[in-house]
């Protein structure tokens, strides 16, 4: 063979969807084809899991920082008032959340073992109650008045009820909490390093160890934000907020692992 075959003789590795398998073509992609095959791999990475659980919360938070490090005065108010941007995308995820949760349940059917069904039960309730408190059950998209009655009851003066009490607030948001770092932080951990492995209906309904970067966000802005209250250097002007996301961001792809395990959970039962 001569140098100029070898010189102009390229193999260009080429995906089939359709086989499955890597084949040997002569000759380079045109420039449709290898536009197609870098729209391939971006699809392919969109669709991982490690792009939603690890890339795309580390891109929002360090989006956060650098807006609330750039912006200020009215904008720096507006990013944080009712229907601003962090408030606004809580809202969207939980109803992403509620919206999936609801499809496990109709899957479900309260068939045996029951407690598969009351579990995602109470997060379908959860995700409803929690996504209509967000908005004040539309209130924040209709504007409407709030009763005078209910402004004394309201600390905000608005048509919801976990500004009337730490019960329907603190309470549940404590729980959340507590689950997301148990089972984001602790269960993984334990998994690793355990000698025994969780009973049978704990490992059902587990998070994947891939959650972990979500809980440990959440974690980080806890303590920041209890630093920040001690040092009075707060980065984030409401870092509530941002961690009330990260916490319904995990809700939200918790949902959908359990919808990708339900068919084999069910078929082992």
């Amino acid at each position: 063979m001569t140098d100029f075959v070898k010189k102009n003789l390229v193999f260009c590795l080429i995906t089939s969807q359709k086989r499955n398998k890597i084949t040997l073509r002569g000759g380079c992609p045109s420039g449709g084809e290898s536009v197609t095959l870098t729209a391939m791999k971006i699809l392919s990475r969109l669709g991982s899991p490690g792009f939603w659980c690890v890339l795309v919360p580390l891109a929002l938070l360090l989006a956060q920082f650098v807006i609330e490090l750039n912006v200020s005065g009215a904008a720096h108010v507006a990013l944080h008032t009712e229907n601003g941007p962090v408030e606004t995308l809580q809202f969207i995820v939980l109803v992403l959340a509620f919206l999936a949760a609801v499809r496990l349940l109709w899957r479900l059917r309260f068939r045996p073992p029951a407690f598969f069904s009351v579990w995602v039960l109470l997060a379908v309730l959860g995700c409803f109650y929690v996504a209509g408190e967000e908005v004040s059950w539309g209130q924040h998209f209709l504007n409407w008045d709030t009763p005078s009655y209910w402004k004394a009851l309201n600390d905000q003066e608005e048509t919801n009820l976990h500004n009337t009490s730490a019960w329907l607030d603190q309470k549940p948001r404590l729980l959340l909490e507590l689950g997301v770092l148990v089972g984001g932080l602790l269960l993984p951990f334990y998994r690793r390093i355990g000698r025994r492995p969780l009973p049978a209906w704990l490992t059902a309904i587990s998070p994947p160890d891939r959650f972990f970067v979500i809980a440990l966000i959440v974690l980080g802005l806890k303590l920041a934000d209890k630093l920040g209250d001690i040092t009075g250097l707060n980065i984030l002007g409401r870092a509530s907020e941002v961690i009330e996301f990260y916490l319904y961001y995990f809700v939200l792809l918790y949902m959908l692992h359990i919808g990708h395990i339900l068919p084999a959970y069910l078929k082992k039962e």
